[in-house]
């Protein structure tokens, strides 16, 4: 069975080199997970849109999954306040 690979824009690198490094490292281990054969295990669905949520720290990650290529494309990250205002999830 083939392993999914996370992929990560240039905007959000550069929203994660913002955040303290123990945050970035919290939300960046978190989505190393996304990097397994099952990675639908850690999401969560809210109508169209998969969501990574990242523990105590409060942040929410939008997920675009492409089970043919095996891709989990990191698409937003905000905190849980701002995530769902922030982010047309369609319900």
């Amino acid at each position: 069975m083939m392993m999914y690979k996370a992929y990560l824009s240039d905007d959000i690198e550069k929203f994660l080199s913002k955040l303290s490094a123990s945050e970035e490292e919290r939300i960046r281990k978190r989505i190393e997970k996304l990097e397994t054969e099952d990675p639908y295990h850690y999401l969560e669905r809210k109508g169209d849109t998969w969501i990574l949520k990242i523990g105590r720290s409060g942040y929410r990650v939008a997920v675009d999954m492409d089970d043919e290529q095996k891709k989990a494309k990191i698409l937003y990250i905000q905190k849980r306040s701002k995530f769902y205002q922030e982010y047309e999830v369609n319900k």
